[in-house]
């Protein structure tokens, strides 16, 4: 779990760059907000979720703007990421099709605040989608692969370093080594269209290189240090 107090003042070994802060939102709770110019959340890395088949990870998020092109929230380089683009998300999570699962007309394409799970099991090649309760991706068909992708560790972020910038706010962000799926068996609203993107554009999402040098990742002996 992410103590945005603990960030700020440092004690956790995450960096907020650039105009990254934390304020007070209005449930009393901590919130890190972005404004889109080159800040981020830098993590570092966590070694618990190296080595894991298994992730899961959940956050509050609120858009300053919805115009501003493809906004990554969350980044693990070559490995795992949540973009925004207009109503769509975008899920990238490394496998062998090289595949980025985009849902079209999500409902992400306004600033309300929005709560999001994202679920990775890549024994059972399972990636299961949750926004605001209702699932929207359940995907079981492809051979995800993210442990050891890219032959390096890159560390987590909050927005990213790796340009696509994100704008607006996160709270309540928790990243954990155990995948939570919402059982076949609940009832859910029917979910949007899912079509994975293997165009250049979406293939690019994992490859381009930084606008600027990130900070040496940091190794994290516990999920809560983050």
């Amino acid at each position: 779990t992410a103590n945005f107090t603990r960030i700020e003042t440092g004690e956790s070994g995450a960096k907020l760059i650039g105009d990254a802060h934390v304020v007070q939102n209005a449930d009393g709770g901590a919130e890190v907000v972005l404004d889109g110019n080159r800040d981020y959340v830098a993590l570092g890395r966590i070694k618990e979720l190296e080595a894991s088949q298994q992730f899961n990870l959940s956050l509050d998020f609120q858009r300053s703007d919805v115009d501003s092109g493809a906004e990554r929230m969350v980044w693990n380089h070559k490995k795992f990421g949540v973009t925004l683009q207009d109503d769509a998300l975008h899920i990238h999570v490394a496998n062998t099709d090289n595949k980025v699962f985009e849902i079209a007309n999500a409902g992400v394409g306004d600033t309300d605040k929005h709560s999001l799970n994202v679920a990775v099991d890549a024994e059972a090649d399972r990636l299961q989608v949750v926004l605001d309760g209702k699932v929207l991706l359940d995907e079981q068909d492809t051979d995800l692969d993210f442990v050891g992708v890219g032959g390096n560790e890159w560390g987590w972020s909050i927005g990213t370093a790796w340009n696509r910038f994100y704008e607006g706010s996160v709270s309540d962000f928790q990243l954990d080594d155990q995948a939570v799926f919402v059982e076949d068996g609940a009832t859910q609203p029917k979910a949007p269209d899912i079509e994975p993107s293997t165009d250049e554009s979406a293939a690019s999402e994992t490859v381009e290189e930084p606008v600027e040098e990130a900070p040496a990742p940091q190794e994290s002996d516990t999920l809560d240090s983050v």
